[in-house]
């Protein structure tokens, strides 16, 4: 076996199968983003609210003075 084939091998081995690389996958996310008028002009204290479409949930913030809106963690499956 040549020396390309036993490397490509050994790296698909150490992707697939390294633990570290499985618990990297996770079911959080965040959601940003920042709230304007059409002319640009940011919203503050403008209320949010995410809903997770197969089971209702709803994840609801405000925007900041800046605008801006953060949802932490959410989890994908509601």
């Amino acid at each position: 076996m040549s020396n390309k084939i036993v490397f490509t091998i050994a790296v698909a081995c150490l992707v697939l199968f390294d633990p570290a690389l499985a618990l990297a996958q996770s079911d959080r996310g965040t959601i940003t983003g920042a709230v304007s008028d059409p002319s640009s002009a940011v919203l503050p204290g403008v209320s949010i609210v995410a809903t997770n479409t197969q089971t209702g949930t709803k994840y609801e913030t405000i925007s900041t003075e800046t605008g801006n809106y953060t949802l932490v963690q959410r989890s994908r499956l509601g």
